[in-house]
């Protein structure tokens, strides 16, 4: 049994200053509009299909959050879990 795709072990996580601005501005964000975030990567498996998710950790829930792309194997194990 494979902790990442049978499990959902997070495969990578990476800790990143976000901010609350969306940068149109030239003006320098100020230290307290950021915050400290964290993106994990991990297997999402949903009814025949799997993905590769790289994501908010506190947003994680939606598969239209982060970037996702359809895997067919486990890239730990090998072993075969998408369509």
């Amino acid at each position: 049994m494979c902790d990442f795709c049978d499990k959902g072990k997070v495969l990578l996580e990476k800790e990143v200053i976000s901010s609350c601005s969306w940068g149109f501005s030239e003006e320098p964000i100020p230290i307290s509009d950021t915050f400290n975030d964290k993106l994990i990567c991990f297997i999402d498996k949903r009814r025949e299909k799997a993905y590769l998710r790289l994501t908010d950790e506190d947003d994680n829930q939606c598969i239209e959050s982060g970037v996702k792309v359809e895997i067919a194997y486990c890239p730990k194990c090998g072993k075969k879990i998408g369509s």
